[in-house]
């Protein structure tokens, strides 16, 4: 037998071998295949969802939080009393960023407002001075935007409660001890001969006159007592602001002077 026969034999198996079908056995119906596929499996990552809200955002308490702004005081829910004099206004903005753009409106002092979010840090100019923001609700007009909460060196905005509490006649020179207090009912005893003012704001100013109250006319405390002086340094009054329950007007009257008091 010749080499060359031997080597096209070969050559002719070789062949055969590599074109010969492999049977697979076909599956029994109903029997589940595992699938398997050449692509390297990636675990699935999900976001954690970042909620943004009041109730979720921790409330900052130090200084150092917000570069230059003070202790954060007040909180959300709140009723607050603008503290700025009027001569330097405290400004109601769109947003909470210090710019001309952004102002809508001055404040003036004792302007009451509700807090309803917040508080969130804004730089100024300056990068070691920023301003803790809230925005609020200005009563009783409703509108809505953001407010400063203070500066280094002094609050912008107060609670009732932290605005005074006397309860001598030392913290209000002139005036009478306090006698009454928020949520009670009281009647006016100012004879009709000289009534009682009921006033804008806790101001003694005929700018901040609305009406004169009639003896006997019933009042609701809401908020105070704010002492306000005369242009007498030694006379003083204290003032509450009230709701006068036949009218629902809210406004503020003075308690009394050191001889008598306008309210009981």
């Amino acid at each position: 037998m010749s080499k060359r026969f031997i080597a096209v034999t070969l050559l002719v198996m070789l062949i055969s071998a590599c074109t010969r079908q492999i049977s697979t056995p076909t599956p029994l119906a109903g029997t589940a295949q595992p699938v398997f596929s050449t692509a390297e499996s990636s675990p699935t990552v999900t976001a954690t969802p970042l909620i943004v809200g009041a109730t979720e955002q921790p409330v900052p308490t130090v200084g150092v939080d917000c570069p230059g702004a003070p202790a954060v005081h007040v909180a959300i829910g709140q009723e607050v009393t603008v503290v700025v004099d009027d001569t330097d206004q405290l400004k109601l903005r769109e947003i909470p960023e210090i710019s001309p753009d952004t102002e809508v409106k001055g404040l003036d002092k004792f302007t009451q407002m509700k807090i309803l979010e917040g508080p969130v840090c804004a730089a100024s100019t300056d990068p070691a001075v920023s301003y803790w923001f809230w925005k609020v609700e200005v009563q009783p007009n409703g509108e809505i935007g953001w407010v400063a909460e203070g500066d280094s060196l002094n609050y912008f905005i107060e609670t009732a409660s932290e605005l005074a509490a006397p309860t001598s006649e030392a913290n209000c020179p002139g005036a009478p001890a306090p006698h009454v207090a928020i949520g009670q009912e009281v009647t006016v005893v100012v004879d009709d001969t000289d009534k009682l003012k009921l006033r804008e704001t806790p101001e003694i100013s005929s700018d901040a006159e609305v009406k004169m109250l009639d003896k006997l006319t019933f009042l609701k405390i809401l908020e105070g007592p704010v002492c306000v002086s005369s242009t007498d340094p030694e006379v003083s009054y204290w003032f509450w602001k009230v709701e006068v329950i036949s009218t629902g007007e809210i406004g503020w009257v003075a308690a009394g002077d050191s001889l008598n008091y306008f309210i009981e």
